[in-house]
């Protein structure tokens, strides 16, 4: 999902990290767990004495430092002022995220005579050259289909209130903060069925997406849109980014110690 120099790099970093470091402190139980599992796979020479813990993210978009007075597009205030339903892709634009699954998805929606627009916010990364053509050459790129590259935390903030759904159909994460995002905000997420997203949402209004079955991924959208599109019938608490900080210094402490 990478370019090739970075694995490499990453890796060397990695294996080095695994040779002298004391601890380490994870995003997500998912991801320590990786990390127990590769530490004890390691070749490092000696006993590893590392110890492994982990605190969650906090979710908490940065409005109140930037300057809500900037007149949104012209694309962005049709988009939010229609009545059609709306469903979110909030990420960086890279393999890993599977974007290409996403709008498969909708392809099928669409086909099916359907009526829903597909987002895709969020910046352009790496090694996705396809996909981005794909989306600019699309028949309904501008209608039905939107990709905003440039937007603001206020902007993103209007986008989470005027969707009816976060998609995120991710490969693999090692977190996964814009379903936090959307579950704080009343959105139901449908989302790839993968171990993180179970740990950080089970039970808290996500539906989990086989990866190998769009057209059944497209029926639970479309059956999500035959009730009309409901927003959860409450927001999910999460922590902000201070108790985010508070957690990681307790998993420090904790690793620390032991």
């Amino acid at each position: 999902y990478c370019d090739e120099h970075l694995v490499r790099v990453f890796g060397t970093w990695m294996n080095r990290a695994f040779q002298i470091a004391d601890g380490f402190v994870c995003i997500s139980q998912t991801v320590a767990e990786e990390v127990r599992k590769r530490l004890h796979q390691a070749e490092i020479g000696r006993p590893t004495q590392a110890k492994v813990s982990h605190f969650w993210l906090g979710s908490e978009l940065d409005v109140a430092s930037q300057n809500p007075t900037r007149q949104p597009s012209k694309e962005f205030a049709r988009l939010t002022a229609g009545k059609t339903p709306i469903y979110l892709y909030v990420s960086t634009i890279e393999p890993r995220k599977n974007h290409a699954y996403a709008l498969d998805m909708f392809e099928q929606l669409w086909r099916d005579g359907i009526d829903a627009n597909f987002v895709i916010v969020g910046r352009i990364g790496w090694l996705c050259d396809d996909f981005i053509n794909r989306v600019r050459s699309h028949p309904l790129t501008g209608t039905r289909l939107f990709m905003l590259n440039h937007v603001s935390d206020h902007e993103l903030s209007a986008l989470y209130a005027r969707a009816n759904g976060l998609i995120f159909t991710s490969f693999t994460e090692g977190f996964g903060l814009p379903i936090v995002e959307a579950l704080q905000r009343g959105l139901p997420v449908f989302a790839s069925d993968i171990m993180v997203f179970r740990e950080i949402g089970e039970g808290q209004g996500i539906t989990f997406l086989d990866l190998n079955d769009p057209v059944t991924a497209a029926s639970a959208l479309a059956n999500h849109i035959a009730v009309g599109s409901p927003r959860l019938p409450a927001a999910v608490q999460w922590p902000d980014w201070a108790a985010s900080t508070r957690h990681f210094w307790n998993a420090l402490e904790t690793t620390l110690r032991s």
